[in-house]
C-alpha cells in the first residue's frame, strides 16, 4: 500500500515553497512547471515543450543528472493543478495520493465544521488508514477528504 511522504522518502518536492502561484494556469512554451512523474513524484523544473490544445496535452522536458533529457507528455489538466493555486476541490478530485498530499500541503489548513485541521495531521491520519482501513472515521468529511482517501484506497487495491 503507498504510504504519504511523513513516513517513508519524499514524495513531493516542489523546490522552494512556490507562494505565488497565479489562479489560472495559462501554459506557454519555455515556462517552467511543476508535473508529477510516472513514478509518482512530483517535481518542479520541467519545461514545457509543446502544446496540443486540441487534445488537450502538453509535452514537458527536464535534463535528468547525467545529462539525460526526459519527456513527458501529460493532460493539460493533470499539469494544471501543480501550477496554479490549489483549490478544495483538488482533495476531490485527487487521483492518487501524492496529488491528495500535494493539495493537503499548498492548503496548509483545512477548516472543519468543528476544527481545524494543519496538513501535517491529515496527512498523518490518512497514513492510518492506509494502514487500517477500519479506522476511516478519522479523516474529515471537509472538501470530500474522506470520500477521496476512500477511493484511492479502492483504486490501489484494483492495481
Amino acid at each position: 500500500m503507498e504510504k504519504l511522504a511523513p513516513d517513508k522518502d519524499p514524495q513531493v518536492n516542489t523546490g522552494p515553497k512556490e507562494t505565488s502561484l497565479p489562479e489560472k494556469f495559462q501554459p506557454e512554451i519555455g515556462n517552467k512547471v511543476t508535473v508529477q512523474r510516472s513514478s509518482g513524484e512530483i517535481e518542479s523544473g520541467w519545461t514545457i515543450a509543446s502544446l496540443d490544445l486540441e487534445n488537450k496535452n502538453i509535452s514537458v522536458n527536464k535534463e535528468d543528472n547525467n545529462g539525460v533529457i526526459l519527456t513527458k507528455k501529460a493532460l493539460i489538466s493533470d499539469v494544471e493543478r501543480f501550477n496554479r493555486q490549489v483549490k478544495l476541490e483538488d482533495i476531490s478530485t485527487a487521483k492518487n495520493f501524492p496529488q491528495l498530499e500535494y493539495a493537503l500541503v499548498q492548503l496548509k489548513i483545512i477548516t472543519g465544521t468543528n476544527q481545524n485541521y494543519t496538513s501535517e495531521d491529515l496527512i498523518k491520519r490518512i497514513n492510518v488508514v492506509i494502514k487500517n482501513e477500519s479506522l476511516i472515521n478519522i479523516i474529515t468529511r471537509t472538501a470530500g477528504l474522506r470520500d477521496a482517501v476512500t477511493r484511492l484506497l479502492d483504486q490501489s487495491k484494483q492495481k
